[in-house]
């Protein structure tokens, strides 16, 4: 619905509940990510990338793939925004890896659609790499 505002209210809100990070992990994985995420959008950069990094590093302990893929997505979306390519395409690469063990094409399709957003010149040649490496 793209109203960034609102999300951010509702996230932070959630991200408020007590013991939420002890007894439900995941989800506080995922209100932080969404909340990062819609500050992005709404180009409001407090807590930015720190709090990407923080979810990132949870779902990584967790071992969730799929959403470890989102994460570095975001924050490939988010250097790109910060004009650091070097790091937009690393992530973007990053999660073009990670997907090629998932068992979700969408994973894969929107890691390739990130990677030719933040390096269009060089897509082809970084997707043969991460294909064949």
């Amino acid at each position: 619905m793209k109203n960034y505002t609102q999300a951010i209210s509702c996230f932070e809100k959630g991200l408020e509940e007590k013991n939420l990070f002890e007894e439900k992990t995941i989800l506080y994985a995922m209100l932080l990510d969404n909340l990062a995420y819609s500050k992005l959008k709404s180009n409001r950069v407090d807590g930015l990338p720190a709090q990407f990094y923080r979810s990132l590093k949870i779902r990584d302990s967790l071992g969730l793939k799929m959403e470890m893929i989102s994460n570095q997505i975001h924050l490939s979306e988010y250097y790109a925004l910060k004009k650091d390519t070097a790091k937009a395409v690393e992530f973007s690469k990053q999660a073009l890896l990670l997907s090629r063990s998932s068992d979700k094409l969408n994973n894969t399709l929107q890691a390739l659609k990130q990677i030719v957003a933040v390096d269009p010149k060089n897509a082809r040649q970084n997707i043969l790499k991460s294909t064949f490496s």
